[in-house]
């Protein structure tokens, strides 16, 4: 019969089937772990099985020369013992089928006479196609497709099939991972260095104000003379009051009165408090001034939040030079399907808070960090 594929639910029903359908002298030709199934490839067939004996016998004794036909002592000692068990049990049935009338040291006698030179080449013989067997079994670890382990670690299916679109002919995950931090990772970015105003923002208790201060104190000033300055303010978090009048006026007040400066200066970091849809339409009225500031939003988003969460979170306002800082990494610990959700939406991460490892607690993403993380987690699963 020519290769027949078996799949089950675990190796052991695996084999039966293997046994009940192809015989106990079937040969595996392989196994695989597929789509939770294991799948052994087998054979019967007496060409295919001579071919895989001859293999193993010159493996056998290409393995003999190089080691002087050095047998393992304890697999020697086994044999003989078995050997000398049923021969003695053999000579013993047949003496007793002659009813010869022997005495005990008689049949001792002859079984020890018994040892010929053709009965050592038999044995031999036996040892050899032992070890044949032994060399013939193919060892294949269950295997696991690289699109299991990424939906096992916890990538959505959209992030899977786009990461796997690129990577279509590789079976490591090292290459998948790598790809993704590069890609969930934002990197320097010349408008967020540029920006004169950084607004934090983010759902209620995300740690924004936490985060706030940090970046005041981990971002350089873009005037020595005037360093960075943090403001959480009622009226500016409260923006449908300042938009109720005129705009321009109300943010030049805004700068002006609250900060005793001028947008020349230093860089101010806006600590927001405000509804998000309101802070859409701020912006959306501060890019139409004539002389309106750089600014970027960094968006806090506190770790330990599912899929799902994520993208209801971000997705839902357009927003314009928007970063993610992942937020209280010293409580918990942020996920793959997070970082799925992230990717996802198309966007990237610039800032991790809460880290223990760095002082102050804050430090931008790097790719090399995210890779580690990643490569630690799928080495965690044992692939």
């Amino acid at each position: 019969m020519p290769e027949m594929k078996i799949s089950a639910a675990d190796t052991a029903l695996a084999m039966e089937e293997v046994e009940r359908k192809l015989g106990p002298d079937a040969l595996i030709l392989s196994t695989e772990r597929r789509e939770g199934m294991i799948e052994i490839l087998a054979t019967n067939d007496p060409e295919q099985i001579e071919v895989a004996m001859q293999h193993s016998l010159k493996k056998r004794q290409e393995k003999n020369k190089s080691q002087g036909n050095v047998v393992s002592s304890d697999f020697s000692k086994l044999l003989d013992l078995k050997h000398e068990f049923y021969s003695i049990r053999e000579d013993l049935s047949e003496i007793s089928a002659l009813q010869t009338p022997l005495e005990e040291n008689e049949i001792i006698s002859q079984v020890a006479k018994s040892s010929t030179t053709d009965f050592e080449l038999a044995i031999n013989r036996i040892k050899n196609e032992i070890q044949m067997l032994v060399d013939a079994k193919i060892e294949v670890e269950p295997t696991v497709s690289v699109e299991t382990q990424m939906k096992v670690l916890g990538f959505s299916s959209t992030s899977t099939e786009a990461l796997l679109r690129s990577h279509e002919l590789t079976d490591d995950i090292a290459p998948i991972l790598k790809t993704f931090a590069k890609l969930v990772v934002q990197g320097k970015d010349r408008n967020f260095d540029s920006s004169e105003v950084i607004i934090v923002c983010g759902p209620e208790r995300s740690g924004k104000t936490t985060l706030a201060k940090k970046l005041g104190q981990f971002l350089p000033s873009l005037d020595e003379n005037s360093p960075n300055r943090v403001i959480s303010d009622a009226s500016f978090s409260d923006l449908e009051t300042c938009l109720q009048s005129d705009v321009s006026a109300n943010i030049a007040s805004l700068f002006r009165k609250r900060l005793d400066t001028s947008l020349g200066g230093g860089r101010i970091i806006f600590d927001y408090d405000g509804s998000m849809d309101t802070l859409g339409s701020f912006l959306l009225r501060l890019s139409k001034l004539k002389q309106q500031p750089k600014f970027s939003l960094v968006y806090s988003l506190e770790v330990g939040k599912s899929y799902n969460a994520v993208k209801e979170l971000i997705k839902l306002y357009d927003l314009p030079n928007l970063f993610i800082a992942l937020t209280k990494m010293d409580t918990l610990e942020v996920s793959i399907s997070e970082l799925s959700a992230i990717f996802d939406i198309k966007q990237k991460i610039q800032f991790f808070s809460g880290l223990k490892i760095v002082e102050g607690g804050l430090d931008f993403a790097k790719v090399s960090v995210m890779e580690s993380f990643l490569t630690n987690l799928s080495g965690q699963e044992g692939w």
